[in-house]
């Protein structure tokens, strides 16, 4: 059976509960107590008697954290928690990729199902602030199963490169890190409607959340006079718009920096010629 998250004042929620036993009765079957979570939005100070929910067993989970949809919901510690998680379980992947014996199997492989794909939708969802040490951890990991897959071990600049979009001249094997603010900002200017029609108290801007104003300001520091205004992002398609900004940066910080030589300008400018990328995607 599907996980089932129900929320309400003491009474529906209770009288769900009730129905819920009485229906898997009638079938044969039992609600698991092991299994059931009662989360009292009052944290510490819960006034409700929790045995009029579920008979003993439940778990009462009085720091209101959990888990809904694959996102955590919860304290600080929890979303730092739930994404170290996520980075580790990348990383045992990781290490299975690196170990194929086809360089170019591992490559794609590495990019569309271990590397960012893993940490997409925590960087949707968290805040960048709060988990940026496991975002910086799973770049680590990142970089680690390249240097296994291609048999070297990619200088600071290589790396760089390899981190822009395949469009950009690069492997695509993006930064979690460089670009979480700007998957936070677009999945929040995205949702926000629905946000405040599920939650009342929801912030009814975005501006007046200070999550969503540092990750501005963190876009901000990466773009520089580059940086589109909020009023011109819009609600779909936010998100792709600056990641492919923040590629833009990092192409022109390579190009212009001065150990740049006149080569490597030229390379990175044929890398960006229609189709020179398709290779890397068979």
């Amino acid at each position: 059976m599907r996980m089932c998250r129900v929320c309400g004042t003491d009474v529906a929620v209770a009288l769900f509960v009730q129905l819920l036993c009485n229906g898997l009765q009638e079938i044969g079957l039992i609600a698991g107590p092991s299994k059931c979570e009662l989360i009292p939005s009052a944290g510490m100070t819960p006034r409700v008697q929790h045995s009029s929910f579920f008979p003993a067993g439940c778990k009462v989970r009085l720091d209101r954290c959990f888990e809904l949809l694959g996102a955590p919901v919860g304290s600080e510690d929890l979303c730092r928690e739930h994404t170290a998680g996520r980075v580790e379980k990348a990383n045992e992947l990781m290490g299975r990729i690196a170990d194929l014996e086809d360089s170019q199997t591992a490559l794609l492989l590495l990019r569309h199902c271990a590397a960012y794909s893993k940490v997409a939708y925590s960087a949707r969802a968290v805040p960048p602030s709060l988990h940026s040490a496991a975002l910086s951890k799973m770049d680590e990991y990142v970089r680690d199963c390249f240097a296994a897959v291609a048999r070297f071990e990619p200088d600071d600049v290589s790396w760089a490169q390899a981190q822009l979009s395949v469009q950009k001249g690069g492997l695509g094997l993006r930064s979690a890190e460089r670009h979480a603010p700007a998957a936070y900002v677009g999945s929040r200017l995205q949702f926000n409607e629905l946000c405040t029609e599920v939650d009342r108290s929801f912030p009814s801007a975005p501006a007046q959340e200070p999550w969503f104003n540092a990750s501005v300001l963190e876009l901000d520091r990466e773009l520089g006079s580059s940086a589109p205004p909020l009023a011109e992002l819009g609600t779909s398609g936010c998100q792709k718009l600056l990641s492919d900004d923040l590629d833009d940066a990092a192409y022109k910080t390579l190009f212009d920096s001065p150990a740049s030589s006149t080569a490597f300008k030229a390379h990175l400018q044929l890398l960006q010629q229609p189709g020179a990328g398709s290779w890397l995607h068979c």
